[in-house]
């Protein structure tokens, strides 16, 4: 009986230990998992607020910015009605105003004109000069009869802004009205493509329709992806064009022109310029600016004829002021 009862004490020992064992075990068990958990509850509170703590810094540098930026450009002398000012790659905003008003573009118009005939025409494409494309006093001495290579043609018209060029350009130097209405539906092809949804092509040149309505309509907005994309995609056609003179050979003369923008022989630093003026549109400037290793798109629209100029040489030492500052 003695040994008996011995016995079973000994198992209930047993049994308290095993159970006073897992009793411990789990109680282990369960301070590593809070541990755990509230080591990472730890880790989620400091990744917060390291967070929070950038989120901050982001926004006080944001508001910085934005502040320099309005202190620039309210030293700024702009006449402008609308322009737009963005960085190539990044595309940030510099300085802007009514920058999506639709307004008349003048020879702007022929950025598109000169992608879309930089696209249809081999370099061999031969467009003649009809005599019937001769209707502007401003003709820069071309000819009836002349024959051009397509690409030096649209260097030409890009670079003089002729709209003798472009009618030429967009009729594929032929007289067949289908050529020009095609060209025509290609340019507002164009502007849909690259996401210009202010934007509509009435004309390959710009010129005002009549006293009441524009060639061609867009947004400083819109402008800037254009001249954008002309510079990216075509930077050969950039470096032909962006000069303050050059010498292009139809098959019966050489054409010594001068560029309509008198800035490139006074500012460095333009790698692609077109002009435009209309007496409906007023004056428009498009740039390419470098400075400080970075590129800059500069849009002017319905300035005056000179004015446009002024603004640009403003809106670019306001470029080099934020530079800088910053």
């Amino acid at each position: 009986m003695n040994n008996k009862t011995e016995l079973i004490k000994k198992i209930v020992t047993y049994a308290l230990f095993v159970i006073l064992g897992v009793f411990i075990a789990l109680i282990s068990l369960n301070l590593i998992k809070y541990a755990e958990i509230e080591n990472k509850q730890n880790i989620i509170a400091k990744e917060n607020e390291i967070k929070k703590n950038i989120i901050a810094k982001e926004n006080l540098e944001k508001k910085k910015d934005e502040y320099l930026k309005k202190e620039i450009l309210s030293n700024l002398n702009v006449q402008a009605k609308a322009f737009q000012i963005k960085t190539l790659g990044t595309d940030k905003i510099l300085f802007q105003k009514n920058e999506e008003k639709i307004l008349g573009i003048a020879s702007l118009t022929k950025m598109a004109t000169s992608i879309v005939s930089l696209d249809e025409y081999e370099n061999d494409t031969e467009i003649e000069i009809k005599k019937s494309f001769l209707f502007t006093a401003n003709n820069h001495e071309l000819i009836s009869r002349e024959i051009f290579n397509s690409k030096d043609l649209t260097e030409f018209m890009f670079i003089v802004s002729s709209n003798v060029a472009s009618l030429a350009l967009s009729y594929g130097g032929t007289l067949v009205e289908e050529n020009h209405k095609i060209f025509l539906e290609k340019m507002n092809d164009l502007a849909e493509k690259i996401g210009m949804k202010s934007t509509i092509f009435f004309s390959d040149s710009g010129l005002d329709v009549n006293s009441n309505v524009s060639g061609s309509y867009s947004t400083a907005k819109d402008i800037s992806k254009l001249i954008k994309y002309l510079y990216e995609q075509y930077p050969d056609f950039a470096v032909n064009t962006a000069v303050s003179e050059k010498n292009i050979c139809s098959n019966i003369m050489c054409h010594e022109i001068k560029n309509t923008n008198p800035l490139l022989n006074t500012v460095p630093g333009i790698k692609l310029s077109k002009t435009g003026w209309t007496k409906k549109a007023q004056g428009n400037l498009a740039l390419i600016y470098e400075f400080g290793g970075q590129e800059y798109s500069i849009v002017i629209l319905n300035s005056t004829k000179e004015g446009r100029f002024a603004d640009a040489e403003q809106l670019i030492f306001g470029i080099q002021n934020y530079v800088l500052k910053k």
